[in-house]
């Protein structure tokens, strides 16, 4: 079966958190966002059989 992509969250700057997780823990290689989105912060994942897109979380303002 072959994913075609999954959407998680993360706190704000847990970029470098998520990479450690996707990229050294379950060997799946990072690979850029398009331009547009990159703004937004977050991080994407692709291996052969799963795309991961990590999304931040924005907190409402109280």
């Amino acid at each position: 079966m072959r994913l075609h992509h999954v959407q998680v969250s993360c706190p704000a700057d847990g970029e470098n958190a998520a990479e450690r997780v996707y990229t050294e823990a379950l060997g799946i290689p990072g690979v850029g966002k398009p331009p547009a989105l990159a703004t937004r912060g977050g991080c994407r994942f692709r291996g052969d059989d799963v795309e991961v897109h990590v999304g931040v979380e924005l907190l409402a303002p109280p």
